[in-house]
């Protein structure tokens, strides 16, 4: 499969044969009294995490983040994280994915850190990403995860 990003508009297309449930991003399922959930779905095959994309809003602030593992990752490198964030600085503002998090089937509550910290306040809206990260990290084609970010928007 082929990625191709468009800087100029933000967006990415991807060309060839797509399986279900890679890269999605269900978008915000909103609750009473202002929460919404996040919901963010990819795979490792064919780099698909790559075309994971979406905003969080200004104002918001983060409450909790919950991840499940549905089909093991093999994750190589040295101390190498999956990390959904902050588009272009993930490791540091987002929620992190450990090597042995991401190797083993289960569901898992990381702290999510930096401008992502529990309490804080984007100030801003925030584009999303998954990135690696890690010396010399990397993926092969196996591994499915749903990540789910609580939030409640105070503006």
């Amino acid at each position: 499969m082929t990625i191709e990003t468009d800087a100029t508009r933000g967006v990415k297309n991807y060309y060839g044969t797509r399986s279900t449930d890679e890269a999605r991003v269900s978008g915000e399922i909103s609750n009473s009294g202002g929460s919404h959930v996040l919901e963010v779905a990819f795979r490792a095959k064919d780099d698909q995490y790559l075309l994971v994309s979406g905003t969080i809003p200004a104002g918001s602030v983060i409450r909790e983040t919950i991840v499940e593992i549905k089909e093991a990752f093999a994750v190589g490198g040295t101390t190498p994280t999956i990390n959904l964030g902050t588009d272009g600085s993930a490791a540091t503002n987002g929620v992190p994915i450990s090597e042995a998090q991401a190797e083993a089937i289960g569901v898992y509550a990381p702290a999510a850190g930096g401008t992502w910290a529990q309490g804080a306040v984007l100030a801003a809206d925030t584009a999303i990403a998954i990135e690696l990260g890690g010396t010399s990290p990397t993926l092969t084609e196996v591994g499915h995860a749903v990540v789910k970010v609580f939030y409640d928007n105070m503006s």
